[in-house]
């Protein structure tokens, strides 16, 4: 993937989800940043040489500001500009203001981290978000209501041996987002995964009976036509990610209740619920779960002895 390209599709996530700011502080940085509302703020006229990637207000009125940049190679004069950009901005806002950093490159990142001496007793920290501080989303549910923060760990951790899992969820993120959105980030969440191990990938990536062997060329991911191939992959798997999420969200519900009213499942029992996604049969155990005395009541249509199953011909 070009730098800039990349650089792009990074900052456009902070623009698309401001709020992924606030929240990568507090998790990450233990910074008390305030929860709402989070907004891009206006760019500002000034020497080409002192323009953030990003500038983000937190609170209403502003109680923080964070300035956001992208860094994805080592660049001697940001070490210059990077203190500056903060001065200005609390010239300007008058608040308490914050230097959050974007290095996807581990090497990048380590350089970037170390504090900015001024003078005596003058220094300046940037918070540093590399690879290693970069959270792993491996829940398609999770990556669809953080689609932007599930597109970064694909892209910080798809690379390594326990990436695919990732890569799933940021397949199931990429189906929540509109399709200007999705051709944006394709190219993000690859950029991270060694050519190498793209026939690793079309072998071992299978969501909901698709395989990318199915409509992938054979030649090493990607390729000259990746996008058009990947957002045909995206769109046939919409409606299963979706069904997928929806059963999640029922299967939790159900389980939440059983366990507020003391009902132990068996092993078997847990197993058929977390493999069902046939919503009519979810809501039916749910409604049952309101009254039953015990788990072998709530499985009351199974006939003694037989394998407890999901009804056959729903979705699974």
């Amino acid at each position: 993937m070009q730098e800039s390209n990349e650089h792009a599709a990074i900052i456009e996530l902070f623009r698309d989800d401001p709020q992924l700011a606030a929240r990568l502080l507090a998790d990450i940085f233990a910074v008390a940043a305030p929860p709402r509302p989070a907004r891009v703020a206006d760019p500002v006229q000034r020497p080409a040489t002192l323009i953030p990637d990003l500038v983000i207000e937190l609170g209403d009125p502003i109680e923080l500001v964070v300035i956001l940049e992208v860094q994805r190679r080592i660049d001697p004069d940001k070490r210059y500009t990077w203190p500056a950009y903060l001065w200005l901005e609390r010239l300007r806002r008058r608040c308490p203001v914050l230097l959050l950093i974007v290095a996807p490159d581990p090497a990048v990142a380590a350089w970037a981290t170390p504090s900015i001496t001024s003078g005596p007793d003058n220094t300046t920290r940037p918070l540093v978000l590399g690879p290693d501080q970069i959270p792993r989303i491996t829940d398609p549910a999770q990556a669809l209501l953080h689609p932007a923060l599930a597109l970064l760990s694909a892209r910080a951790h798809g690379h390594q041996q326990r990436g695919l899992t990732g890569f799933r969820a940021a397949i199931a993120a990429l189906a929540g987002l509109d399709t200007t959105r999705r051709r944006m980030y394709i190219d993000l969440i690859f950029a991270g995964i060694r050519p190498d191990r793209a026939q690793q990938i079309k072998e071992e990536l299978m969501l909901d009976g698709y395989t990318l062997d199915d409509i992938l060329p054979p030649s090493p991911w990607p390729t000259p036509h990746g996008d058009a191939i990947l957002i045909a992959l995206i769109e046939a798997l919409e409606p299963r990610i979706v069904a997928r999420v929806e059963a999640h969200e029922r299967q939790t519900l159900l389980l939440r209740l059983l366990a507020r009213r003391n009902i132990t499942l068996t092993p078997a029992q847990r197993a058929t619920i977390d493999a069902c996604t046939a919503p009519a049969q979810l809501e039916l155990w749910f409604d049952r779960a309101v009254t039953v005395a015990d788990a072998d009541a709530l499985f009351a249509d199974v006939a003694p002895g037989s394998a407890i199953t999901c009804p056959a011909g729903q979705p699974q």
